[in-house]
């Protein structure tokens, strides 16, 4: 477990990360790239042990993205980032953010 513990992280973290979008979407990426903001991440962090995909006792994407809501926070944190999600909030939005997201990514539910 101690090897797969360092293969997971670095001194950057893990490449599986949580995501906040600037409309306000939390997430869970496997590839880091949070592809369902469609370029407007708000805030990244690394993820659990038990959110990297390569370990044995891996949770899901699902379960790791509802967990990704304490982790970059569901609140937005700056009115700039609130007028920003006023803008880009929009159904049009959240259906471009589900088309956008891959298989290696989950939304974190509401």
């Amino acid at each position: 477990d101690e090897a797969i513990a360092e293969q997971d992280w670095s001194i950057f973290g893990t490449t599986e990360q949580c995501c906040r979008c600037k409309s306000g979407t939390v997430g869970w990426s496997k590839s880091g790239k949070c592809s369902f903001c469609k370029g407007a991440v708000a805030k990244k962090k690394s993820v659990s042990s038990d959110c990297t995909a390569s370990s044995k006792t891996f949770k899901g994407n699902q379960v790791c993205a509802n967990s990704c809501k304490s982790v970059v926070g569901a609140l937005l944190e700056t009115a700039e980032e609130q007028q920003a999600a006023a803008l880009l909030q929009t159904a049009e939005v959240q259906r471009e953010e589900a088309a956008a997201m891959a298989e290696d990514e989950a939304i974190a539910e509401q």
